[in-house]
């Protein structure tokens, strides 16, 4: 048989391995929930929302480097289809 100390120890060592178990089931839940809320209050973007947006236009204004003034980037090119 356990002398009193032993036993006392042996107790208070479960019940601290048991709170820090529950603690951390505690704690991820808590995350998991915040994360919940975060995701009702601030909507994600769609991922293909970039995709469905039409870029918008571009007004030429006359000879740059980065002007695409006289491009015709509507229109098919043959060569590059897939």
């Amino acid at each position: 048989m356990m002398d009193p100390i032993t036993y006392a120890m042996k107790v208070q060592q479960a019940a601290f391995i048991g709170a820090c178990c529950a603690a951390g089931v505690a704690a991820a839940n808590f995350s998991r929930m915040l994360k919940g809320e975060q995701s009702l209050m601030f909507l994600p973007a769609h991922r293909r929302a970039s995709e469905q947006h039409q870029p918008a236009a571009y007004i030429p204004r006359g000879a740059s480097w980065a002007d695409h003034y006289g491009k015709r980037s509507h229109d098919v090119d043959v060569e590059h289809m897939r």
